[in-house]
């Protein structure tokens, strides 16, 4: 008995090959769009993070007698200037959105100037309510920290206040937030923490 030969063109890949390579490039396609899907839900999660807030604990730090007055439509918590001297105040914020924030420092730190500022923030405690502790009981740092969702952490922002000369007696200065930097997920962007209730910090003149 004689076979028939069957003629295949030279460089032909066999139907077989070319079945699999449709079935990769289809599997290919698949994962490629599930991919985007995945990144665009991420990147819009973490975009649209909502901002740090004021917990709102507040306070001049110890050894600044400050005053809480009316002030026109503010709540002015006045501390005296001590010129050639570090004074801080302390802000409790807080996490309320889903996913970790970090905080990087301050949009504008003021340096080259006669009085450049700094902010520090609490490092992590135990717990939530660990956290949520007197200020004088934490730690600080001036590296980046991290907030956990829904997690809470004191601030600490200071003034290197300029020597007596820059100080008048008519000299005030006022914080009513704080102007942050802060990376969510691999977005980094500007968060203002307002004070609340038309709060500010005041340094006043002796």
């Amino acid at each position: 008995m004689v076979l028939a030969e069957v003629a295949v063109e030279p460089g032909a890949p066999p139907r077989r090959s070319r079945r699999r390579l449709w079935i990769s490039l289809a599997i290919a396609v698949v994962l490629l769009a599930a991919g985007t899907i995945t990144a665009v839900s991420i990147s819009f999660r973490y975009a649209h993070a909502a901002a740090l807030e004021c917990a709102c604990g507040l306070g001049w730090g110890q050894g600044e007698p400050g005053r809480t007055v009316n002030a026109g439509p503010y709540t002015a918590m006045i501390a005296t200037a001590r010129p050639g001297h570090v004074q801080s105040f302390y802000v409790l914020i807080t996490n309320r959105s889903a996913v970790t924030q970090t905080i990087l420092g301050l949009r504008h730190t003021d340096d080259g100037t006669a009085e450049p500022v700094e902010l520090a923030v609490a490092r992590r405690g135990s717990s939530v309510l660990d956290d949520q502790a007197e200020y004088d009981t934490r730690h600080f740092t001036s590296t980046p920290v991290s907030i956990e969702p829904h997690g809470v952490r004191w601030l600490r922002f200071s003034i290197h206040t300029a020597p007596a000369r820059l100080w008048s007696p008519n000299r005030e200065e006022w914080w009513e937030n704080l102007v942050l930097r802060v990376r969510v997920g691999w977005f980094d962007r500007v968060e203002t923490v307002d004070f609340g209730s038309r709060t500010a910090f005041v340094l006043k003149g002796a």
